[in-house]
C-alpha cells in the first residue's frame, strides 16, 4: 500500500512539473466548484468544495488537477444504522475530455482523476483513525460560457451535484 501511495505521489508531481514548465505557451485555467450530495448507500448530507487547475493539451483534452474537500453528516449508515460524520480531502490529477469543440458555447466533458485521499470518520461518537488511501474522482460536467455544472463521484464514495466557475 505504501508503495502505491508513493508511486502516485511521484507520478502526480512529475506530471505537474512537466506541464508547469510549459504553462507559458499553453492555456492555463482555474475552476472552482461547490456542491451538495450524499455518501453512497448512507442516509447523509454532504458539502463539497473543489479547486481544479487545468492545462490545455489539445482541442478536446486538458490535464486536470483537483484539490477537494467534503464534509458529510451521516444520519444512518447502510448496514449498521450508525450516525456520525466523514471529512475527506482528495489531491488528484487526470484527463478532462471535452465532448464538443472549443468554439461551442455548451461543452460537456468527462473527467477521470486519480491520486491520494485522506479521510477521518466518526461513528456513534467514536472517532476512527485517519486513513490515507488511493483516491479517485469521476464525473460528467458541462461548461456554458464560464459556468460549470455537473455530477461527480469521488472517494470515499461521496456523490455530489456541483456548480462552479472557470477562469
Amino acid at each position: 500500500m505504501k508503495t502505491l501511495v508513493n508511486s502516485i505521489i511521484v507520478i502526480t508531481l512529475s506530471l505537474f512539473c512537466v506541464y508547469t514548465s510549459e504553462a507559458q505557451d499553453r492555456k492555463f485555467s482555474h475552476q472552482g466548484t461547490i456542491g451538495v450530495g450524499s455518501v453512497l448507500l448512507d442516509e447523509s448530507l454532504s458539502f463539497h468544495l473543489a479547486y481544479n487547475p487545468g492545462f490545455y493539451l489539445r482541442q478536446n483534452l486538458d490535464l486536470l488537477g483537483q484539490v477537494s474537500y467534503s464534509s458529510s453528516k451521516i444520519t444512518s449508515a447502510f448496514l449498521s444504522g450508525a450516525r456520525g460524520s466523514l471529512q475527506s480531502l482528495n489531491v488528484l490529477v487526470g484527463p478532462r475530455i471535452y465532448l464538443r469543440k472549443e468554439v461551442k458555447k455548451f461543452r460537456p466533458y468527462f473527467m477521470l482523476l486519480v491520486g491520494i485521499n485522506g479521510h477521518v470518520e466518526e461513528r456513534n461518537g467514536e472517532t476512527r483513525p485517519p486513513v490515507m488511501e488511493f483516491g479517485l474522482c469521476s464525473g460528467i460536467m458541462a461548461e456554458i460560457d464560464h459556468f460549470i455544472f455537473g455530477f461527480s463521484v469521488e472517494t470515499p464514495g461521496v456523490m455530489a451535484l456541483r456548480l462552479g466557475y472557470k477562469i
